[in-house]
């Protein structure tokens, strides 16, 4: 249902951890004084094809307008900035190396989310080159852990 409708009205909230997400997503649909809730949407459970994740929360207002609450960590927040610059304004949503190399950069992201240990997905020398020369995933790329860098 959320991705059928068109929102009026965005808002974004980021958190630090993804037990923040959850409390806030919680409480955003607790929300009666003027607005029902209609949907919540866990990105973090079933990400895009892409890795996004958040949460999403669909509100509806007693004039009808709709309101679409997200609901990212911060890493989440870098992540979504970098895949938009990657995908919509490289159009690059076809190139499966790219979409797997983010898909498995989203999971790892995730599990540093979850304070789990995982091995940094580094990408391969080409798309290395490719990611420098679009100047894309440079945010990301920066959380590498030093011990990896060194």
């Amino acid at each position: 249902m959320i991705g059928e409708i068109e929102d009026i009205v965005g808002g974004r909230i980021s958190t630090h951890t993804l037990k923040q997400a959850y409390a806030a997503a919680a409480n955003i649909a607790c929300i009666e004084n003027g607005f029902e809730t209609l949907g919540i949407k866990d990105f973090n459970k079933e990400p895009t094809h892409l890795g996004y994740r958040a949460i999403h929360v669909l509100l509806k207002s007693e004039d009808s307008k709709m309101l679409e609450v997200q609901i990212r960590t911060k890493r989440q927040e870098i992540f979504a900035g970098a895949i938009h610059d990657a995908i919509y304004k490289q159009k690059l949503d076809n190139n499966k190396p790219i979409r797997r190399y983010l898909a498995s950069l989203s999971s790892w992201l995730y599990k540093m989310d979850l304070n789990e240990k995982s091995t940094f997905p580094d990408p391969s020398k080409e798309l290395q080159e490719k990611f420098k020369a679009l100047g894309i995933l440079e945010d990301i790329l920066l959380m590498k852990p030093k011990s990896v860098l060194e």
